[in-house]
């Protein structure tokens, strides 16, 4: 696994009041789930999309892990997510009662995440395929940001 963060590598840092996140890696089962990694409840199953959804978790589907690795993003700011080449298929909000919000694999390993200060936060996900994307980008929400009803984008 590769960990990048912000404009250089090796530890996650905060600069200019953004934060972005970036790890390579092959994700077991191709799924990434976007969650509190204390309190979230994955969701049963993914079924036949490439999301699947609780109040407290996203599912993503993406690159099997033996079909090489999968960029993930994690960012608070829109500009820091490569919208020319991605298009959104989540828009809504989750629950994170702990106040970080976490990339998880399927194996239940924490792979990176970022603070936030709502219970309830605005979780945008981007990927570059409809099928098995390789790059998976999920944006935080600001405290002004709000999405009313959680949506997947198909």
């Amino acid at each position: 696994m590769q960990l990048r963060a912000g404009v250089s590598g090796g530890e996650k840092k905060k600069y200019g009041g953004k934060m972005k996140l970036i790890v390579n890696t092959a994700l077991s089962n191709g799924i990434v789930l976007v969650m509190d990694y204390e309190s979230g409840e994955i969701p049963e199953g993914m079924g036949d999309g490439l999301v699947a959804t609780t109040p407290s978790c996203v599912g993503v589907g993406a690159l099997n892990e033996q079909f090489g690795n999968t960029e993930l993003v994690l960012a608070d700011q829109i500009n820091e997510i490569d919208q020319i080449h991605m298009h959104v298929i989540f828009d809504g909000q989750i629950e994170c009662l702990s106040g970080e919000l976490s990339l998880v694999s399927a194996l239940y390993e924490k792979l990176i995440s970022i603070p936030v200060s709502a219970t309830h936060v605005r979780v945008r996900v981007f990927v570059n395929d409809d099928i098995e994307p390789d790059r998976v980008a999920t944006l935080v929400g600001q405290k002004n940001d709000r999405a009313k009803a959680a949506h997947i984008v198909s």
